[in-house]
Parts: structure tokens; C-alpha cells; sequence
């Protein structure tokens, strides 16, 4: 059975009264109220019934509401303040006239409380901003816990509340709240946002380490991929102290050499002209390509297009390409007939 100063009613457990012999379980009445949880979640009570109950000699006949809770029963301010029961936190128990009643906390739980708005605030459109929140229940300062929202806030604000990792001073909780909406939102001191529920922190070791040079640690570089076949061709009549500075010039400038054909540059500095003179210009007709060609060819002018190294022309000079397989290969080079366009 639990005590709690915070709950305005005291609640039965829904099963625990079902167990009740039924020869002493009264009658049930309907209610028209909801339950409202830590986390502001609402549910329907299903019911209420007048039962005795039974503490220390002294015996109390309550009206409990009945809803599916975790505890067996719930003794809340309603019941306290009915029959002149004090609370004792300093000595953790119940005073009931002249009797007191040993409470006892069990320390395996942590306690829950809710989380409100400490002041108004206006949250700016497309903004994040920190804002104060106060706990609504015991909490004990300085120590570690979780912030969560809960959906009534989201639903009621579209406000988002980031789910952090606090720690409580003075009173106030640090509480991360972003707008993502186009239009500013009000927020009124005393909202519940969401929960406050401590956590364990894991500690761990921590071993010291000296400070170490990062100049002085000298990693083996490796040779690229496309500077293998230089290095080797290169390093055939050199001894080991030439080839340490061949590898370490090459890994310096690899950028410098080509990967492959896509990477080769070209300058731009001059423009590259055939002075023809008075000559009749020569316009040659295409050659008829085989199908297995022709698909190389179109292929290779698209490379070449793309790469900027030939442009669409509307000159008169114009000579067929030829494609001309490298030896051992099938792969094609294209090649331009420049028999005829010599001068």
C-alpha cells in the first residue's frame, strides 16, 4: 500500500479487489472521472466502492476509486486530511492521534515526479531554445536523472521536448524545448511538460597517459595504386636510402600523376590553329562501321565529349574516323584520317 501526499484520491487496485471474498465485496458504482498519471496520460476509472480499512488499532470506512494501478492501493490526500492523519517525513511514519505507524521507502525504486514550466516563455518559430523547468514532487537536487516528454504536451503545444540526461540545482531542471512550426508558441508557467526519473551512473577508471609528440611518430607510407608500376620501373638501380626518398617524393606529388584517362588535363592558356591558307576545304564521307565497332566508337566520342577534349563543329574540314584494335587486345583506338587534310 502506498502513501502518496501527491494523489488528491485514494485508488484500489482493479484484480486486488476482485479477490476479495465476495460474500464482503460491496457493490461497485459507476464514476464519471479519469485518472491522470506522473506522466499525464488519462484513463477511465472503472469504478468505485466504500471499503474499511484497517491501520495500526485504528479502523477508517473510504471511498476508493478502483483503476489498474501497479500498487495494491493507493492512500491519497482525500483520505489523509478525511481523518486527521499526519504525514511524518522527517521520521517516516504515519501520526494517527496518539499512534504513530512506521512507513517504510523502499530504496530499489526510483521516485517519478512530473516536470512544469517554470515561467512563461514564447518558444520563436524554426528556433531550439533552454528554458527552466521546476520539479512537481520530491526530488533529491544533485542527483543524476532522465527528462521525457510525455504525448499531451506534443499534442496540445507541437512543441518537442529532448529526452536529456540532467541534473537537478536549486529547485530547477534545464529543459530543452524546440519549435519547428512557422508560427511562435506560448507556453504558460506551471505546464507539465514531461518526467523527471533518476538514473545509475556507471563510473568507470580512467588510467593516466603521457603526452606523446604526434611530430615525432612516423607512419610506413604506402605506394598508390596507379604509382606501383613507376616506383618499381624506378627503383631497380637505387639503394635503400634512394628508395625511401623515391617513395616519399612520389606519395608527396601523387596528385600530379594521372589515374587514368578521365583525369588527363589540358591547358587553356593558347588556342591551337592550322593556318589553310587559300586551300579548298576537304570534307571526306563517313566509313560504314561493323556493329561491334560502332558501339566502340559512339562510346569513346561520348568519353572524349564529356572530357572536353572534342566539341561539336560546324567546319567544312571533316575526315571519317577509323578504329584500329591494339595488338593482343580488343580493345579499338580511334584514329582520324590525316592523309588528305595535310597541306
Amino acid at each position: 500500500m502506498l502513501v502518496d501526499s501527491g494523489a488528491s484520491v485514494s485508488i484500489l487496485r482493479k484484480d486486488f479487489f476482485d479477490s476479495l471474498v465476495l460474500e464482503n465485496r460491496p457493490q461497485v458504482m459507476p464514476v464519471r472521472m479519469n485518472l491522470l498519471t506522473a506522466t499525464g496520460e488519462a484513463s477511465e476509472f472503472i469504478g468505485k466502492v466504500n471499503l474499511e480499512i484497517k491501520l495500526g488499532t485504528h479502523v477508517f470506512k473510504h471511498e476508493f476509486l478502483l483503476a489498474e494501478i501497479k500498487d495494491m492501493a493507493i492512500l491519497g490526500m482525500d483520505f489523509l486530511m478525511t481523518n486527521s492523519i499526519d504525514v511524518l517525513f522527517s521520521k517516516g511514519c504515519l501520526r494517527i492521534k496518539d499512534e504513530f505507524i512506521t512507513c517504510f521507502t523502499n530504496k530499489g525504486d526510483s521516485s517519478c515526479c512530473r516536470i512544469s514550466i517554470a515561467e512563461t516563455v514564447d518558444i520563436p518559430p524554426d528556433s531550439e531554445m533552454l528554458i527552466k523547468g521546476m520539479p512537481c514532487g520530491p526530488v533529491i537536487f544533485n542527483e543524476v536523472g532522465l527528462v521525457e516528454t510525455n504525448k499531451s504536451f506534443i499534442e496540445k503545444t507541437g512543441l518537442l521536448l529532448a529526452r536529456v540526461v540532467v541534473q537537478p540545482n536549486s529547485n530547477i531542471i534545464p529543459l530543452r524545448v524546440a519549435n519547428f512550426s512557422t508560427e511562435p508558441v506560448k507556453v504558460y508557467k506551471n505546464t507539465i511538460v514531461g518526467t523527471f526519473e533518476p538514473v545509475d551512473i556507471e563510473t568507470f577508471e580512467v588510467s593516466t597517459v603521457s603526452r606523446v609528440n604526434c611530430a615525432e611518430i612516423k607512419t610506413e607510407v604506402g605506394i598508390p595504386d596507379h604509382l606501383k608500376c613507376v616506383f618499381e620501373k624506378s627503383s631497380k638501380d637505387l639503394d635503400n636510402i634512394e628508395v625511401k626518398k623515391l617513395k616519399e617524393f612520389l606519395c608527396s606529388y601523387q596528385d600530379v600523376f594521372s589515374k587514368s584517362p578521365s583525369d588527363i588535363g589540358h591547358t587553356e592558356i593558347v588556342n591551337h590553329k592550322i593556318n589553310t591558307g587559300n586551300a579548298k576545304p576537304i570534307k571526306l564521307k563517313p566509313y560504314r562501321l561493323p556493329l561491334a565497332k560502332r558501339e566502340v566508337a559512339e562510346k569513346e566520342i561520348q568519353d572524349m565529349a564529356s572530357r572536353g577534349i572534342i566539341e561539336p563543329s560546324s567546319s567544312a574540314w571533316c575526315s571519317p574516323v577509323v578504329m584500329v584494335p591494339k595488338k593482343k587486345t580488343k580493345i579499338f583506338d580511334s584514329v582520324l584520317i590525316l592523309e588528305k587534310l595535310m597541306i
